[in-house]
């Protein structure tokens, strides 16, 4: 059996729209597919793809194996607590229980989560979570976590997780009963709501949109935007930037956190073409194609401890590529190096990030993504490093270097608190 199953990665990017590079996919997949292999007594890729998609059984193995299940209780809690306070407000606009629709809620930690703070509110919601993983939903449906999900259970709410032998804990009774489990693909057609409409007051779909291909991602945005009732809210995670939304869905900071609100008065169409841009201050030229560079060449401009004020000195200007020095060239830079992340150009967007780092070195978005890069790579020191120099920045309060009309501004808060617990502990 080869050690890239290349049938079985298009499998995984075709029916799950994932992305092989990132989260550990790849290994995970190359690992199934030999245990696969050895089990079908097969050395045949082909066959084993074929039998794979035919056999359901199979088929929800290797999703099984592949998702990325990494989640817990109250991961977030703020964003959660202005989730609760929008459905809240939202209950008095809605005939019957606003609907929420957590998908890829993996065990369930982050709907249930959200149902224990509706609750202590007095308010009611009707909340569905969907993953395309079986064996995940499963565990949200018996309600059974480990120490390790609940340790950040805030005091006052303790008492939704009752303990059990073994360092288990179980859901309370009356909590379990508030939320619902369902299998979905999220490239599939939207779920329905029970609502008359079929449509979705809030839709809480955090820390998904980075494992998917950039294709995948805009289709599930789309996704989303159709499944959105008329002033309905979409909540991201801080991972999730989006550079492209479809028309109707407006980015708005609501307590200093990042919330797309489907215009009201809006009725769901499918999109009719492809979505247009967010909208940006400044102009940004095609950026022609630029070699990836090695492990070693990262390594070898890895950032100083004293990233502050300007780059390393072995970050020398021949080192980056060519751009004039200027706020637009500072910003092509960073949001062509993202977008390389976003599309598991590791290396790629990594080199990027440097040059607009290069261009402007309190550009704290492209910072923040460099050490996304280098966690990625294996340069944990120097990604924690970076992660304080982002907190700094942020903290700061002063604005961005470049003039741009981007949301970034909206995320500050997300990644400031990513990046204070990065930089403080390593990756959360």
């Amino acid at each position: 059996m080869t050690a890239n199953p290349t049938r079985l990665q298009a499998l995984v990017e075709g029916e799950l729209g994932l992305s092989i590079e990132r989260g550990g996919i790849a290994s995970a997949l190359t690992a199934y597919a030999r245990r696969k292999a050895v089990s079908l007594g097969t050395d045949s890729e082909e066959s084993l793809a074929a039998h794979v998609k035919a056999d359901d059984a199979s088929f929800n193995e290797l999703v099984e194996a592949v998702t990325v299940p990494h989640t817990w209780f109250f991961r977030d809690l703020e964003q959660l607590e202005g989730a609760a306070a929008f459905l809240a407000q939202r209950a008095s606009r809605t005939a019957g229980p606003p609907r929420v629709w957590v998908p890829a809620c993996a065990s369930g930690d982050e709907a249930y989560s959200l149902a224990a703070l509706v609750a202590e509110r007095n308010a009611r919601a009707e909340i569905v979570g969907t993953d395309v993983n079986l064996a995940a939903l499963q565990r949200a449906r018996q309600g059974a976590y480990g120490a390790w999900a609940v340790r950040w259970v805030p005091e006052r709410m303790k008492h939704v997780l009752a303990p059990r032998a073994g360092s288990t804990y179980e859901i309370a009774a009356s909590l379990k009963g508030s939320v619902s489990f369902v299998q979905h693909n999220l490239l599939h057609a939207p779920l329905p709501s029970t609502a008359a409409d079929g449509l979705w007051d809030l839709i809480v779909c955090r820390n998904v949109l980075i494992y998917l291909t950039r294709e995948h991602a805009r289709r599930v945005i789309e996704h989303l935007r159709q499944a959105l009732s008329p002033g309905g809210a979409l909540i991201l995670g801080a991972s999730d930037i989006v550079f492209e939304l479809p028309a109707g869905l407006t980015p708005v900071s609501i307590d200093n956190r990042l919330v797309f609100l489907r215009q009201e008065g809006a009725v769901p169409q499918p999109a009719a073409a492809t979505p247009e841009p967010l909208a940006l201050g400044f102009r940004i030229a095609a950026m022609p194609p630029q070699p990836a560079v090695g492990s070693r060449e990262l390594v070898a401009i890895e950032p100083s401890p004293a990233y502050t004020s300007s780059v390393p000195p072995s970050q020398k200007l021949d080192e980056a590529p060519a751009a004039e020095s200027d706020d637009s060239a500072a910003a092509r830079e960073m949001l062509d190096g993202i977008s390389r992340y976003l599309d598991g150009d590791v290396q790629g967007a990594a080199r990027q990030l440097r040059a607009a780092l290069f261009l402007e070195a309190n550009l704290w978005p492209a910072a923040y993504y460099l050490a996304l890069c280098y966690d990625a790579i294996g340069l944990g020191r120097d990604a924690k490093r970076l992660y304080g120099r982002v907190a700094e920045l942020i903290a700061s309060g002063a604005p961005l270097p470049i003039d741009t009309e981007h949301g970034f501004r909206f995320l500050e808060q997300d990644v400031l608190r990513i990046a204070r617990a990065r930089g403080a502990r390593g990756r959360p």
